[in-house]
């Protein structure tokens, strides 16, 4: 589906995440940037903003919205690739997740920096904690990080 979207509209960025149901079925969870396929309106709203459906996606329904919240949709996708990450429907040591090479990757740093400054994650998991912080306080943490190196 990637590569015949691509092939047709050019270069978008994704980040797409399976997720096996109860039925043993697998739906994806997927998100995208600078993608503009046709979209109908499937005549149903959420929170009062329309929802789409994409019909070249032949595998079963769609459901597709515009991100109304950076922040959410951070802990949405974060939720989804840390959910239930030992039963992926991925074959073990097999990619969890699929990326577009072209997706700005935030700059990360273990969590024994954080411990320290009594900063609450805003999403959390069993798996991983992730803080959105700004960006002035984020140099702030690296420079400090780099000088207890």
């Amino acid at each position: 589906f990637l590569k015949r979207m691509t092939r047709k509209y050019g270069k978008f960025n994704y980040l797409a995440v399976p997720e096996r149901h109860k039925s043993g079925a697998i739906h994806w969870h997927m998100m995208t940037g600078y993608f503009e396929p046709d979209m109908i309106d499937s005549g149903h709203k959420y929170k009062h903003v329309p929802i789409y459906n994409c019909p070249e996606w032949e595998y079963g329904f769609t459901n597709v919205q515009n991100v109304r919240s950076k922040k959410r949709i951070a802990n949405y996708v974060s939720k989804y690739i840390t959910k239930d990450l030992m039963d992926s429907p991925a074959r073990r040591n097999k990619k969890k997740y699929w990326a577009s090479r072209s997706l700005e990757l935030p700059k990360t740093f273990g969590i024994k920096e954080l411990l320290n400054l009594n900063i609450e994650p805003d999403f959390e998991s069993d798996i991983c904690k992730i803080y959105e912080i700004e960006k002035k306080d984020f140099e702030k943490i690296i420079s400090m990080s780099e000088a207890n190196s």
